[in-house]
């Protein structure tokens, strides 16, 4: 999945779900937490809370994100 440069992704109820960022950087927040998490081309991040999670590009960038025990989605 591509986000332009600004663009915000908005993932609801996806606990245990892995995040690769295949080019780019973004910026997550998970509800609950008080952290910011940031990541460039070839980081990863699980999931770790119920509720929201917000994803946003710091730059244009390419995510794909893999269900928990599943094959990535594109």
């Amino acid at each position: 999945m591509e986000l332009r440069r600004g663009g915000l992704l908005r993932i609801d109820h996806a606990r245990g779900m892995l995040l690769h960022v295949r080019r780019g950087h973004v910026w997550i927040t998970e509800e609950g937490d008080t952290r910011d998490y940031f990541l460039s081309a070839g980081g990863a991040f699980t999931i770790t809370r119920p509720g929201t999670t917000l994803i946003g590009a710091l730059e244009a960038s390419v995510l794909s994100l893999t269900p928990p025990g599943g094959t990535p989605c594109k």
